[in-house]
């Protein structure tokens, strides 16, 4: 998992950077750019989902990312025309970033990192809406080099999260080693009372013996 991740981290880092450096060239074929990465969006999600055993049941990744792959195949198909482009593309990305923000929330309420994360997601939102409003190669253009500070940020945001998520454990993990090293402790304590409670019983009596 550990290979995984930072090989995702790598993609996505070199991702944005081609979409910073090439944004203007890219934008004749903005539709195969978005559609190619919500299609392997989609495949990543599908994976993970098939290991975790979460494709059928409740809550089942299946469909959902099947609609995903959908989506994408429609935007392939409607490269040539910058119009649906923006629609399909601002609806996507207005239903994809509630899903974000509502994670955001869900990590905020568990006093976990999440507040740029919801940011993040409350100006993709806005954003994307815009584009869906005046949908003109404009509101394309700047989607795009949204999209990629959204793929620097998915590598930071996950990076933060599992961070935190080490420190929290280490804390826990020395807590725990606290408290076995203060019961240990304290069952010395238990073991030396007894010892000096039958040390004075055995006084007492060798005592009362010799005055007898």
């Amino acid at each position: 998992m550990k290979i995984y991740k930072i090989t995702k981290a790598i993609l996505y880092i070199a991702a944005a950077i081609a979409i910073f450096i090439l944004h203007e060239t890219v934008m004749p074929y903005v539709g195969y750019l978005v559609g190619g990465v919500i299609f392997a969006y989609s495949v990543e999600e599908l994976i993970i989902a098939a290991v975790k055993r979460e494709l059928i049941g409740k809550g089942g990744e299946l469909f959902p990312v099947i609609s995903q792959i959908l989506i994408g195949v429609l935007l392939i198909l409607s490269s040539e025309y910058i119009e649906r482009v923006c629609l399909i593309w601002g609806v996507w990305s207005i239903l994809r970033e509630a899903k974000e923000l509502t994670h955001a929330i869900t990590c905020l309420t568990q006093k976990r990192p999440g507040l740029l994360n919801a940011a993040e997601s409350v100006t993709i939102i806005v954003m994307s809406s815009l584009m869906v409003l005046t949908p003109t190669e404009h509101h394309a253009h700047a989607h795009v080099i949204l999209l990629g500070i959204e793929l620097i940020c998915v590598v930071l945001f996950t990076a933060t999260e599992d961070l935190y998520d080490r420190l929290i454990e280490k804390k826990r993990a020395e807590k725990a080693e606290t408290v076995e090293i203060g019961n240990a402790d304290g069952k010395e304590v238990a073991a030396t009372a007894e010892e000096n409670i039958a040390s004075e019983k055995e006084n007492t009596e060798t005592n009362g013996e010799g005055a007898a």
